[in-house]
Parts: C-alpha cells; structure tokens; sequence
C-alpha cells in the first residue's frame, strides 16, 4: 500500500494571502531536509541533545536513512525533494476510496501543488 506522508499543509486563504511567505517557508524546509541529510552525525546529536532522547546514534541513523529514501516515489525520482505525482496521488486516493471510506474524491491536481517549491 503507498499512501504519501510527509507533506506540509497551507489553507487555501493563506496561500492566496501570503505565497511568498509559503515559498520562503518551503526553501527553509527544503534547506533543513538537505543539510540534514548531508550532516546526519551532527543532525543526530542536536536531536539528542535539544529532545534528551537516549535512544542509541545508530537507530536515528537507520531512520534518517529510511526517511530519506521514502522522500521520493518511482514518480519523483530525479525531482527536487518535495515535488509530487499526480499518478502518485491517483493511486493514494484510489486506496483511500477502496479502504479508507472516502467519498467525494476530487482530481489528483486539487489536493497538491508544485507551484511553491523553489526553482533549483
């Protein structure tokens, strides 16, 4: 079962309102994701210490690692982190139909948007 996570959601008022702010918020993000990922041994050691968590360095390690190679899809691949899949979405919505007993289901290209991300 694929079903999409990780995502980050804006009202439709702000967006109108405020799109630089949510672009600006999403280049924020993205940079965090990419220092993160390239900086895992330091990443980890601020968790623990701002979280005072006292799980072993090498789980959060194996967890960043799984969370960094569940951030694309077969759809996504060799696009900037963050940018979705209307095929990705279609098949999301479709087992949320079979299983999840949602009605209404609108087009894939109402519930998402690429618009925001920055231009690489």
């Amino acid at each position: 079962m694929n079903l999409l996570s990780y995502g980050i959601i804006v009202n439709n008022t702000f967006l109108r309102e405020k799109p630089e702010v949510v672009r600006r918020f999403l280049a924020a993000t993205l940079k965090a994701y990419d220092y993160t990922f390239k900086n895992m041994d330091e990443a980890i050691d601020i968790f623990v210490k701002r979280t005072a968590d006292t799980s072993p360095k090498a789980q959060h390690k194996a967890e960043l690692l799984v969370y960094q190679q569940n951030l694309h899809t077969e759809n996504t691949r060799g696009k900037p982190l963050g940018w979705q899949a209307d095929k990705d979405w279609d098949r999301m919505l479709s087992t949320l139909e079979k299983y999840g007993g949602m009605t209404s289901r609108r087009p894939a290209s109402e519930y998402f948007t690429n618009e925001y991300l920055p231009a690489n």
